[in-house]
């Protein structure tokens, strides 16, 4: 089963996700966590352990933007959130981390 989830710390930002979704990914399940604070990493370990106390043997693949940016040093800017990620999950057991390249223009 292919769920999409996304942490949301904006409502019409996640309406228009729906929309989206809706278009392009009719059958796929979408899930929306609110996170006002803007906090990435809790809401996301709560599911992935929700997820495992249903099914221990479930897999949980994530994936990340990894952001390719002009200068060395704007990196550290964009890729903050996707390095507390993977680092929360690096050794969570039957959860994989996966980063896609996507290209910051100027």
């Amino acid at each position: 089963e292919m769920v999409i989830l996304h942490v949301s710390t904006d409502a019409e930002r996640a309406d228009k996700l729906k929309q989206k979704m809706t278009k392009f990914a009719p059958d796929a399940r979408l899930i929306i966590l609110d996170s006002p604070y803007r906090a990435f990493v809790r809401p996301l370990l709560a599911y992935v352990d929700a997820v495992h106390s249903q099914s221990a043997d479930a897999f949980v693949t994530i994936v990340l933007p990894e952001f390719i940016t002009a200068r060395w040093w704007e990196k550290y800017l964009h890729n903050r959130t996707a390095t507390r990620l993977r680092n929360a999950f690096e050794r969570h057991p039957n959860v994989a981390v996966v980063l896609v390249p996507y290209l910051l223009e100027k």
